[in-house]
């Protein structure tokens, strides 16, 4: 350390004049260092309501909103202050101005003026049954809201709930309320037994003996539009102005929707958008089907929400269209992610029984795969047949030499593609693959797991087959591999390990199976191995392994259903009288020695460019030491913009530092403090730079060689902060020694690797 200083100190005085006769240049505006991003998927959307000249959209991820002048965007998630996730209704109020949000679940915020109010009470409260909000009627001043459990009020000015009307059916029964409108001094609550109503001005709406019940049936929509209270009732579209009539020209056919806008009542079937007037003249248009909502703007263009198609912009006729989404994903989920040359490729689709011990099942969510690059986003469903035809595409792994993305398909084999697109497909009719041993007449091609190993021979666990394990050689050559009878076959992931060993996890809780071919042309030294909790077998803590995961060490991490375990010596599995078991992580807390995460599900563990370990568990994510012994972060949706708790993948963009996550609710990124470091320093990037008197976050230093060491000190010499890079990149909280913020001025930040023999330094701006 005495030589480091030295150095420090020689540089320091040698870059003196030529740093300070130099002006302090601006740098890129990037993401800050230890901040978030949502990757919501705007194809399928829930709810769309017009605030003035802004239209509003509600997903399963977040809300956007469209300005119609300017054809801006903007995404408002739980990043910037929404409190949940999936949006599932939307109501204006036009006279205070508010905006209120319904999420799956029951909770509730309320946007006025740039100010997000979260109303907790429905999701605090303990309600027998599920709690949903199926619509919010404006009155008065006050947000009704139709509940599975009845109906609660919010006062808008005071925003929170002041009123529930609960037990209000025959008997004091709990009613499922679909909508609520008001007709003639009366509140009218439909259901799926009918129509009940009771005087807007009752003296106790709680009372089951003030509600009467109007019109009997399956009513789940209702508004009120020219002078009468218009319902589905049964499926026909019907309005009441003191007796009941039918509106000849809609058909019986299921109702996605039915509201006013605009001077306007749309009526939304499964075949058609039906618009009435206000002569009450109907006007079908038969473009439009299964519209989900829409919204009439001051412009007189329809907002229209369908699924898969984003938002739709179109005139009544329709004979003019635009298709409107911002940039995402196609899906919500990704069950395999990997970075590769500035892109992070993403296997967007998924299996039934993932993360418990029944087994993978199709599921064909369609979602397909899509790539990040440059914060761009190209999705390639509907871009071949190849594609398009392949059901689940679960996993995904980059050859070494080509940079092609191999996409394993859980219903028809693998996709061979770049960023163009498809460029092959490998099944039973090309390779060794076979289709599942099922013994009936249901034979799709499973593939649950690829990895290349160290020569650039592709790996592949073939879920369910004869023989579950396949190699398509670095020269294209195919070959597959029987396993002993009773091995289960149900294989997921694999992993290469630095030994020539295969890790395939066993998606049915029957152990880890190892696997060696050592020579390929040799079927007789195939070595293979089914791992358990026995001692000298393995030592696991359970046999449902969910993933395995190798360090830059070489070590492996698996993760289980009861905590994560660790084999520090791969190499040894196949070595008589070896040991290769796996140990766990003892800590301390107190006087009290646990094994971290015991009981815990680790569905998936990542490596960062500091080696540092991800490890995503049903109960949010954890940031560890190398050796796993130091707890660096934990983020769950309690205290970060985390979708879900449940965090299924982990992928990480070692040239920025990006890490993203998969979790039950959506995609999320957060920008990590560790990039890929190198052997000399290479565009090294000082950001946000100038610091100015608003920013609180870390400040980023990229471009470091590995592992640097990094000291800042004001332009006197005197020593501010001092620290280790993560990989290629070292942070700074712009705090000195003492705790307090830095002082306004310009600082030197020097770098240099261990031995000194590479050396940088680079100058910061920094305004208190």
């Amino acid at each position: 350390m005495y030589c480091m200083n030295r150095l420090f100190r020689f540089v320091y005085i040698l870059m003196m004049y030529l740093l300070l006769g130099s002006g302090v240049s601006a740098q890129q505006k990037l993401p800050g260092v230890e901040g978030w991003r949502i990757h919501a998927s705007f194809g399928v959307n829930n709810d769309v309501v017009v605030a003035e000249d802004v239209v509003w959209v509600g997903s399963n991820q977040a809300l956007f909103n469209y300005h119609i002048q300017t054809r801006e965007v903007e995404i408002v998630s739980r990043v910037n202050g929404l409190s949940d996730v999936t949006v599932r209704k939307l109501a204006y109020d036009e006279q205070s101005q508010c905006m209120i949000i319904a999420y799956e679940g029951a909770n509730i915020d309320v946007i006025q003026n740039g100010t997000i109010t979260n109303i907790p009470d429905i999701v605090k409260r303990i309600i027998l049954g599920e709690k949903q909000i199926h619509a919010i009627t404006i009155h008065n001043g006050k947000a009704y809201l139709a509940c599975s459990f009845g109906v609660a009020v919010i006062d808008l000015k005071l925003r929170k709930i002041t009123d529930t009307y609960q037990e209000i059916g025959p008997g004091g029964s709990t009613l499922d309320i679909r909508d609520i409108e008001f007709y003639n001094n009366s509140i009218y609550v439909c259901t799926p037994g009918g129509i009940y109503r009771a005087a807007e001005n009752g003296t106790n709406l709680s009372d089951f003996n003030s509600w009467s019940l109007l019109q009997a049936g399956y009513v789940d929509y209702m508004a009120t539009y020219g002078g009468k209270l218009v319902a589905v009732v049964d499926s026909t579209v019907k309005s009441f102005d003191g007796t009941w009539s039918t509106l000849s020209g809609i058909s019986n056919s299921q109702t996605y929707f039915l509201g006013t806008s605009g001077g306007k009542l749309l009526v939304s079937k499964k075949e058609a958008l039906y618009t009435i007037s206000a002569d009450w003249s109907i006007q079908p248009n038969f473009i439009l089907k299964g519209v989900v909502a829409s919204a009439i703007a001051p412009d007189g263009l329809y907002y229209s929400l369908i699924d898969q198609q984003g938002l739709l912009i179109h005139n009544s006729s329709a004979t003019q269209r635009d298709y409107f989404a911002p940039a995402g994903p196609q899906g919500s989920f990704a069950m395999r992610m990997v970075y590769n040359d500035g892109a992070m490729w993403f296997a967007g689709d998924a299996v039934n029984g993932l993360g418990v011990s029944g087994g993978w099942g199709p599921k064909y969510t369609g979602h397909k795969n899509y790539l990040m690059r440059n914060n761009t986003w190209k999705n390639f469903r509907g871009t071949s047949p190849m594609i398009d035809a392949a059901p689940d595409l679960i996993d995904v792994s980059i050859h070494p030499e080509t940079g092609n993305a191999f996409f394993a398909s859980f219903g028809t084999g693998i996709i061979e593609m770049n960023e163009a697109g498809a460029v092959a497909k490998y099944d039973t009719s090309n390779s060794s693959l076979q289709s599942f041993n099922s013994g009936t007449s249901f034979r799709p091609l499973f593939v649950s797991g690829i990895d290349f190993d160290n020569d650039g021979n592709l790996w592949v666990a073939n879920f369910g087959a004869v023989k579950p394990i396949s190699v398509r050689t670095s020269t294209g050559a195919w070959k597959s591999f029987s396993v002993p009878s009773n091995v289960n076959t149900a294989f997921g992931f694999i992993t290469c390990d630095d030994f020539g060993n295969k890790w395939i996890t066993n998606t049915r809780g029957n152990g880890l199976v190892v696997f060696n071919e050592n020579n390929l042309s040799d079927p007789n030294d195939d070595q293979l191995k089914v791992l358990n909790k026995d001692k000298q077998n393995g030592f696991l803590p359970s046999t449902l392994v969910f993933c395995v995961t190798k360090d830059k060490k070489g070590e492996l991490w698996i993760g289980t259903d009861k905590g994560l375990a660790i084999i520090s010596n791969p190499g040894n599995v196949f070595k008589p009288n070896a040991d290769f078991d796996a140990r766990q992580l003892v800590i301390q807390a107190g006087l009290i020695f646990s094994n971290f995460l015991d009981e815990e599900q680790v569905y998936c563990i990542r490596t960062d460019a500091a080696d540092r370990k991800w490890i995503g568990t049903s109960n949010g994510v954890w940031l560890v030491s190398p050796d796993g012994y130091t707890v660096l972060r934990n983020f769950t949706t309690a205290n970060s913009p985390l979708p879900g708790n449940s965090v299924f993948e982990i992928g990480i963009n070692n040239q920025t530092g990006e890490v993203f996550f998969a979790t039950d609710k959506g995609l999320a990124s957060y920008m990590g403090t560790a990039t890929e470091g190198g052997e000399v320093f290479a565009n090294v990037n000082v950001y946000p730079n100038p610091v100015r008197p608003e920013y609180n976050g870390q400040i980023a230093i990229t471009g470091l060689v590995s592992d640097a060491f990094v000291k800042i000190t004001d332009v006197a010499g005197n020593l501010v902060f001092e620290t280790r890079a993560n990989g290629g990149m070292a942070t700074w909280n712009g705090l000195t020694y003492s705790g307090s913020r830095a002082a306004t001025g310009v600082y030197l930040i020097f770098a240099a690797n261990e031995d000194g023999t590479q050396t940088h330094v680079a100058k910061l701006l920094f305004i208190r």
